[in-house]
C-alpha cells in the first residue's frame, strides 16, 4: 500500500504493508515487545518495521499523518481471517498442529507453560514449534505429525521465525481455548493421563 506524505514541504512516497498476511511471526513478537514502549517509542518502531519509512524520517512526520498509518494498520489487524488452519507450509515442509490437544502430553504442555512465563513475547517460535509438528503421514480425514523431542524443537524454533504472525495468533487462540476448558477439570484430566500412562508402562 502506497502512502504519500508531505516532508520538508516536499511530497514522497512510501510503502506501507498491504495485509496482515504479510506480517511474520517474528514481527509479530516485536510487535508485542513494542507494547511495552513508550506510546511515542512504540509508535516509531511499528510504523517503520510496517514500512519502508526511515525512523528519521517518521520523527518529521505530523502527529495526523502517524495516527492515520496506525489507523490503517490497526484495521488491517481487526479485518484479518481468523479461521484457524491446522496445518501449513513453510520452506517446502508441511507442518501440522498437534492433531488433537486433548492428547498432548505433560511434557509437551510443560514446555509450553515454561515459554510462556519466560516471557510470551520472546518464546512465541518456541512455542508454536511444540503445538506443530512436520506431517510424516497424511489421509483424507487425519494426518501423523512427528514425535516430540528437544532438540528438533529447538531446530524448528529458528525457521518458524518466518512463520505467518496471522497463524500464530489464530493457534495462540485456539490453544488459550482448549487451555481454559481444561483447567475446569484440571484434576481428572491428569489423573486420566496418569493412569494411562501407568498403563502404557506395565505392558
Amino acid at each position: 500500500m502506497n502512502v504519500i506524505i508531505d516532508i520538508d514541504k516536499e511530497k514522497k512516497e512510501y510503502e506501507l504493508i498491504n495485509s496482515w498476511n504479510d506480517v511474520s511471526l517474528k514481527e509479530l513478537g516485536r510487535l508485542l515487545q513494542y507494547r511495552q514502549l513508550s506510546p511515542t517509542q512504540e509508535a516509531i518502531n511499528t510504523i517503520n518495521m510496517f514500512s519502508d519509512i526511515p525512523k528519521d524520517v517518521i520523527k518529521k512526520l505530523r502527529l495526523e499523518d502517524i495516527t492515520g498509518m496506525l489507523s490503517i494498520l490497526a484495521n488491517m489487524e481487526e479485518d484479518k481471517d481468523t479461521t484457524f488452519k491446522a496445518t501449513f507450509k513453510l520452506h517446502g515442509i508441511k507442518y501440522g498442529m498437534i492433531p488433537s490437544l486433548e492428547d498432548i502430553t505433560l511434557g509437551e504442555y510443560a514446555d509450553i507453560e515454561t515459554f510462556i512465563k519466560n516471557g510470551l513475547e520472546s518464546n512465541l517460535p518456541n512455542i508454536m514449534s511444540v503445538l506443530f509438528r512436520p506431517i510424516v503421514e497424511e489421509h483424507k480425514d487425519y494426518y501423523i505429525i512427528e514425535g516430540y523431542d528437544a532438540k528438533s524443537q529447538q531446530r524448528r524454533a529458528k525457521l518458524f521465525m518466518d512463520m505467518s504472525g496471522m497463524q500464530v495468533q489464530n493457534a495462540m487462540v485456539f490453544f488459550y481455548n482448549f487451555v481454559n476448558e481444561l483447567f475446569k477439570t484440571l484434576p481428572s484430566y491428569l489423573i486420566q493421563k496418569m493412569k494411562k500412562e501407568r498403563e502404557r508402562l506395565s505392558q
